[in-house]
């Protein structure tokens, strides 16, 4: 019988916290897309410009090209994707206020950064 294999977001932060990621752009951008899609089944939204918002301030912040590798720590990895964060780019903050649904951002900083870590144990560049 095959065991079953699970790796819970509490199981990431136990067992995980010490590693570093390697990690591209397009790592960030489709975890980003991937939960804001995830969300628009109960919201009309056009995913693109909070996207290409994301997309820029990482760009200008980190990676000079798309090709670009940096190494983040869990601990680096988990104060850049956070609610603070999406709070201070307008277009993601706009989801937030949206009528009468709105993006939670606190949960979508952890979807995005949970995914991204769980990609990158399971399947490293």
């Amino acid at each position: 019988m095959k065991k079953k294999f699970s790796l819970t977001n509490r199981e990431i932060s136990v067992n995980h916290s010490e590693d570093t990621f390697h990690l591209m752009l397009s790592d960030f951008r489709g975890a980003m897309a991937y939960w804001l899609i995830a969300q628009e089944s109960k919201i009309d939204l056009d995913i693109k410009r909070p996207l290409d918002a994301f997309t820029k301030y990482l760009s200008q912040k980190y990676f000079k090209n798309q090709d670009t590798v940096k190494s983040f720590t869990y601990y680096q990895l988990n104060k850049l994707i956070d609610e603070d964060l999406f709070i201070a780019i307008p277009e993601l903050m706009e989801l937030n206020e949206m009528k009468p649904d709105f993006y939670d951002l606190g949960a979508l900083a952890r979807n995005v950064f949970y995914m991204i870590c769980r990609e990158q144990i399971t399947q490293p560049l």
